[in-house]
């Protein structure tokens, strides 16, 4: 464990190179956090965030391994969605630059309405989109090969999703209790 990482009221982190899971600690008040350029690596980076109250994630200008945009947050090169904050509402349009939305990156985003997905996006991790109930369509990418488990598990307010004849990979369970 890096030691504990502190939060003060405006949502920064304080101090530490790398962080895991439980050392995030929350104020009531913050919806926002700003991840420093100290930081370099975060185990589990979905799990660190769930179940917060967090709308906004915001990456320092000169950090090595992560980068933000509109709220959301990113590898340095923007070319994989790591996390949507849980507490994030109405629309995320995703950067051209991102070829894979990682797993759980949205789920639990209750309040998400819709996602647009560019067509360079060739993978969607395990859960992606896991109980995202009020997203009604999601329009897949040409481009897509790869849709993990459960990636649209619990998105009850799909009514349908295509699945692009370029998929090569696509576990059954994908769309479990969705669509």
């Amino acid at each position: 464990m890096a030691g504990t990482l502190l939060i003060n009221v405006c949502g920064f982190i304080q101090t530490a190179r790398s962080a895991q899971s439980g050392d995030f600690f929350y104020t009531d008040s913050g919806t926002g956090i700003t991840i420093p350029s100290t930081v370099e690596w975060i185990e589990n980076e979905t799990a660190v965030f769930a179940g917060s109250g967090l709308s906004s994630i915001t990456v320092a200008g000169g950090n090595p391994s992560y980068s933000s945009s509109n709220g959301v947050l990113f590898d340095k090169l923007k070319s994989a969605l790591i996390l949507c904050p849980p507490q994030r509402s109405g629309s995320v349009v995703i950067p051209s630059s991102v070829t894979e939305i990682r797993g759980a990156a949205f789920s639990g985003c209750m309040n998400l309405t819709g996602v647009s997905i560019p067509s360079s996006v060739t993978s969607i991790g395990s859960g992606a989109f896991g109980d995202c109930g009020k997203i009604t369509s999601i329009i897949l990418p040409s481009a897509l090969t790869n849709i993990g488990s459960g990636a649209f598990g619990g998105c009850t307010g799909l009514t349908g999703v295509s699945i692009p004849a370029s998929v090569t990979v696509f576990d059954e369970a994908a769309l479990r209790d969705g669509a």
